[in-house]
């Protein structure tokens, strides 16, 4: 019969949801004698089953890495791996589950804002999901109307640290603008209509903005000053009520 303990077991096993339809999987290979690995998956409610076996003929010790793209969009998933070799296997590696989710930006993405009012992690306008990242000094605005599963990108301008909020149903930005590669002043703006935004700038140098909706009060935008030492946090009133 099989046994477990003739080749070493698996370890730091680890999942990377690179897109929608595909996880990444790596772990340890702490064998020297191995032909293989199994690769074992389940989903919530179901059974373990084996999906692939990746050969390797005793390469040796190291990082091992494989990507499933037999997944689907928004599902929880659960692996394992374990070594094997003429039906002898190792005990299982430790178990490690991961959500399928979609991407919003890729790329090298510098910052990206999913805080907004009401204390939600993303903001919905009807049935779109919006949310706001910098990249490449550009500021981007990513919209979703399917509930995350494909997003949609537009630039809206070109600075970094962007923050959102929403009020009456319109879409509210500000970020920094940047000048000659130099954070300069703040920017904010409203999405009039579905393609239209109109952006003002403050007449005041300032950094790290944060855009908010005060129930009953109004929109406001709070940044710090650069004139001053040290600098004070200030608000200004951009819609009352």
């Amino acid at each position: 019969s099989a046994t477990t303990n003739r080749l070493n077991t698996p370890t730091q096993l680890h999942l990377i949801s690179s897109s929608p339809e595909k996880i990444v999987i790596g772990w340890k290979d702490n064998s020297n004698y191995e032909e293989g690995y199994e690769i074992w998956r389940k989903g919530i409610n179901e059974n373990w089953h084996s999906i692939f076996t990746y050969p390797t003929q005793g390469q040796g010790t190291g990082q091992i890495q494989w990507s499933d793209n037999s997944v689907s969009k928004f599902r929880d998933y659960f692996y394992k791996v374990r070594a094997y070799r003429d039906g002898i296997y190792s005990e299982f590696s430790n178990e490690r589950w991961v959500t399928t989710s979609p991407i919003i930006a890729s790329g090298d993405v510098n910052s990206i804002n999913l805080c907004s009012s009401s204390n939600k992690n993303i903001i919905r306008i009807g049935n779109i999901i919006h949310t706001v990242y910098s990249k490449d000094l550009g500021i981007y605005h990513a919209y979703s109307i399917d509930n995350g599963l494909t997003w949609n990108q537009e630039v809206i301008g070109s600075g970094i640290s962007p923050t959102l909020t929403s009020h009456n149903d319109t879409l509210w930005v500000a970020y920094e603008r940047v000048v000659d590669g130099n954070p300069k002043y703040v920017k904010f703006g409203k999405r009039l209509e579905e393609n239209y935004w109109e952006f003002t700038s403050l007449q005041i140098e300032g950094f790290d903005p944060s855009i908010l909706y005060v129930k009953n009060k109004g929109v406001y935008i709070a940044f710090i000053e650069k004139k001053i030492i040290p600098p004070p946090l200030l608000f200004k009133s951009l819609q009352n009520k």
